[in-house]
């Protein structure tokens, strides 16, 4: 799978782990079907699309409360990275 030279990632041996416990345990793996893969991909499309609907709300619930504008100023401003790169916006916190 990958090169025997190269050394694994945390991720990759972590995995690799319980990979290897789940097959002790007798559990076994289960792969998504295209059907499968497809729905989580629409869904996924549709909450980001509201999401990012909710952001100019969002923003003028916060501009208008003073309170929160402490709490939600981060979350607003990054919403729109994270909907755009999900994972390097969450490997960033």
């Amino acid at each position: 799978m990958s090169d025997p030279d190269v050394p694994k990632s945390a991720l990759e041996l972590v995995m690799e782990r319980l990979r290897k416990k789940d097959a002790e345990s007798g559990v076994e793996a289960h792969h998504l079907t295209d059907d499968q893969k497809a729905a989580i991909a629409e869904a996924r499309s549709v909450y980001a699309e509201r999401a990012a609907a909710m952001l100019p709300v969002e923003r003028d619930e916060v501009q208008s409360r003073p309170g929160l504008q402490h709490r939600h100023f981060d979350m607003a401003n990054e919403l729109p990275e994270l909907l755009r790169h999900p994972r390097r916006a969450r490997s960033a916190t």
